[in-house]
């Protein structure tokens, strides 16, 4: 079998984005000559290496010493920093090579950016991974850097009919990414398969992939009603409801599970924390260049500002005693399905759509994938969302990949 170079597969990625990105607008830095001069560099000292021959995009929140920083904002447009984000230097140290930087959110938090859904471009990306989603979902490179602070990689794999996967919080290091929420900050990848991921998550964190799921029995989960379900539309309730009964149809074990009332306290909450947490870490951003923030990032802020000490407080507790529940909960299944997102993609660029159906599950930690199964009425991709026990990524990644191989796209 003849290996495929680096750099010949840098110039297949090159010509794709050639083609696409005039209309997709993922990238906001892409020199080609110095990503070519990375591959032949690859290709010289890094073959047979464990990333060898993976090519990324990063969000546009990673810190890259060879590349402009911007964070989605005009404060840091010429900001050059002096290292790498510590996961960009693990992928290079592998043999991965980063190609470009992906358009974020400003902040990654909620003014949107010029990325189009390769799907239909009239209709917004998702974010705050916009960039990210877009180049997987277009053919540009197969897997990308994202992070998730509410909902920002599941509902933007779920708008774009990729896969996304948003470990347990903390198992991939944030040193050299921006620092919106501590609380909340969550490193993942998109990517076009399940595999494309896991191999990137599996080699970051220094494991072995496992072999799946035991044969002698099937995965136990919970079609579950959580927080946010009673924001999704009412097509996409119905469409993950047909879903799961043709699961069953085959033989799934899937019981059903409503948390609406158990974790009632827990979206605003997290809200509170998001806003708290924000206010006190750009406070540098608010003093020095409150003129140069959009009004959707101040008026984040000027949330955050209300949030009281006893508030914020009270909203940690308030996650604290959920997760303590779901560990009750995780003692009966293997997994939870619901909706990665309340809707398609919505219509325009001014919304990258609502976080309802994620911001609960990011505060309570626990690993999430969002895998491709479902169509809306328009025709545009709906995700549904498996989420596990905290530190238990394996498994879920596990039961993602027995789920993803018994059931079509509906």
């Amino acid at each position: 079998m003849v290996m495929v170079s680096v750099y010949e597969q840098t110039q297949a990625a090159l010509r794709v984005i050639k083609a696409r990105e005039p209309e997709v607008r993922a990238w906001i830095h892409l020199d080609e000559e110095s990503a070519l001069e990375a591959a032949r560099a690859i290709d010289r000292r890094a073959a047979g290496g464990e990333l060898y021959g993976v090519i990324l995009a990063a969000k546009d929140i990673f810190e890259t010493a060879d590349m402009p920083t911007a964070f989605g904002s005009p404060i840091y447009k010429d900001y050059r920093p002096v290292k790498d984000a510590a996961v960009v230097a693990k992928l290079r140290e592998k043999g991965a090579l980063i190609l470009g930087k992906t358009y974020s959110t400003e902040f990654a938090a909620a003014f949107p950016t010029p990325t189009r859904n390769p799907h239909n471009l009239d209709h917004t990306p998702g974010g705050s991974s916009s960039g990210s989603a877009a180049a997987v979902a277009s053919g540009m490179v197969r897997v990308a850097l994202g992070t998730q602070t509410l909902g920002s990689i599941i509902r933007p794999a779920s708008y774009c009919g990729i896969v996304g996967f948003k470990p347990t919080y903390g198992r991939v290091s944030r040193s050299g990414v921006l620092n919106l929420s501590e609380t909340l900050d969550t490193i993942g990848f998109l990517g076009a398969t399940l595999d494309d991921v896991a191999q990137v998550f599996y080699s970051l964190v220094d494991e072995t992939a496992p072999a799946g799921i035991p044969h002698e029995r099937k995965p136990r989960f919970a079609f579950c009603k959580g927080p946010g379900w009673d924001d999704a539309n009412a097509d996409v309730q119905s469409r993950i409801g047909r879903y799961v009964d043709s699961l069953r149809e085959e033989g799934a074990c899937i019981e059903t599970l409503d948390l609406r009332s158990t974790l009632s306290e827990v979206l605003r909450a997290v809200q509170s924390v998001h806003d708290a947490e924000a206010y006190r870490n750009f406070t540098w951003e608010r003093t020095q260049h409150f003129d140069l923030l959009s009004a959707a990032f101040q008026k984040i802020l000027s949330r955050g500002e209300a949030v009281t000490r006893e508030a914020y407080e009270r909203a940690l507790i308030v996650g604290e005693v959920g997760r303590v529940h779901m560990q009750k909960v995780f003692e009966n299944f293997d997994g939870l399905i619901t909706l990665s997102a309340t809707q398609e993609a919505p219509r325009g660029l001014a919304s990258t759509g609502s976080p309802s159906m994620n911001a609960a599950w990011t505060f309570l930690r626990g690993p999430c994938v969002s895998l491709p199964k479902l169509k809306s009425a328009n025709g545009l991709s709906v995700g549904i969302q498996l989420i596990g026990k905290p530190f238990d990524d394996s498994h879920l990644l596990g039961c993602a990949r027995w789920l993803d191989a018994r059931c079509p796209e509906t």
